[in-house]
């Protein structure tokens, strides 16, 4: 169902030692996947992701996850938190200093796994998709990284997610996204909460 023959050859060509996929099941169903993949600054895929990987946590390895895919019949059950839990487990014995993760904004359900995985929106970069002119970077440093500095949140601002370029300003400007949550008035857009 979601393994077609041209994702075998991807995996054939693209996944080295110590990257893994982790699938999860329903009986012999696969009714959700996702890979993690450890890679340097320079190895991202994409320009504005190797720029913020660089900034971010120069010459550090992360956990690149990627692929992530729920069957919409399971949605709502934790899987894709479940599958982001046993991807970090996974990376967090290995050289990777922090796992990193990139989203298109629209994508509520997935940010929101992210965030109650402890993961923060630390950047934004540039879309190669039509439609989509931001993409948001997601990270979670693991405790190894002391060395990394961690900065203690003095301010704290709720808005709505889809005023992308409010979020975006922000987060260049030193905010981290950790919270989305639906808005007391369900016919509106979820809420994100920022800190500085």
């Amino acid at each position: 169902m979601f393994f077609a023959r041209r994702d075998e050859q991807w995996y054939e060509d693209n996944l080295r030692e110590g990257d893994y996929v982790v699938a999860a099941f329903d009986g012999d169903k696969i009714i959700g996947k996702g890979i993690v993949m450890e890679l340097a600054a320079d190895e991202m895929d994409t320009e504005s992701l190797r720029q913020f990987a660089h900034a971010y946590a120069p010459n550090k390895l992360a956990g690149d996850l990627c692929g992530t895919f729920v069957d919409p019949e399971y949605a709502g059950q934790g899987i894709q938190r479940r599958i982001i839990e046993r991807r970090e487990a996974l990376m967090s014995s290995g050289n990777a200093e922090y796992l990193i993760t990139v989203t298109l904004p629209q994508n509520y359900k997935s940010i929101a796994s992210c965030l109650k995985s402890g993961f923060t929106i630390e950047g934004t970069g540039k879309s190669d998709a039509e439609g989509n002119p931001w993409l948001y970077f997601l990270c979670k440093r693991f405790e190894k990284s002391s060395n990394l500095e961690r900065k203690q949140s003095k301010e704290v601002v709720t808005i709505s997610a889809d005023d992308e370029i409010q979020i975006v300003e922000r987060i260049r400007s030193g905010w981290h996204g950790v919270k989305l949550e639906a808005a007391e008035d369900k016919s509106q857009s979820p809420l994100m909460t920022l800190v500085k």
